[in-house]
């Protein structure tokens, strides 16, 4: 699991190593350099039919609408577009395995124990609304090695 941003902001506050950008796009709090545990990368098993499956489960903007034949690539949305890839390695360049959204009840099962997201309008209703993505295939003794990221970047 991964993160990456880019953005014309300051590079970093409180020493997490996480930029503006990302705080806000991921529901962090800038004044704080603690991790809020709410993004989760992990082997889960889908309720739907017991097959384990690596997934990265993140909190992104509420209504944001992702598509991709590979990578998965939100429209602009509040100033921020997502984009989640996979990968065997973590070679420059080869992110390029089928990442797809884990949706409905496997989603909840998955995303059960997530720290509640913030309401900064005030509606009751979070901003952030967490969405799951995993990689091809299932996870097996002989396929040690899988990696997703989150990138998020300024349209």
């Amino acid at each position: 699991m991964s993160f990456s941003g880019s953005a014309i902001l300051p590079p970093t506050n409180y020493r997490d190593g996480r930029t503006n950008l990302l705080e806000y796009a991921f529901d962090g709090d800038p004044r704080s350099g603690s991790d809020e545990g709410k993004v989760r990368g992990m082997v889960a098993t889908l309720p739907s039919n017991g097959s384990r499956v690596f997934t990265l489960s993140l909190p992104v903007r509420r209504n944001a609408s992702f598509g991709g034949a590979t990578e998965q690539v939100s429209a602009p949305i509040d100033g921020v577009t997502y984009t989640i890839q996979g990968n065997d390695t973590l070679e420059t360049g080869a992110w390029t395995l089928a990442v797809t959204e884990i949706t409905e009840a496997d989603a909840l099962a998955i995303q059960a124990g997530l720290p509640a997201l913030s309401d900064l309008a005030g509606d009751l209703t979070p901003d952030w609304t967490y969405r799951t993505f995993r990689r091809p295939g299932t996870v097996t003794d002989g396929d040690p090695r899988d990696f997703l990221r989150a990138m998020v970047t300024m349209p």
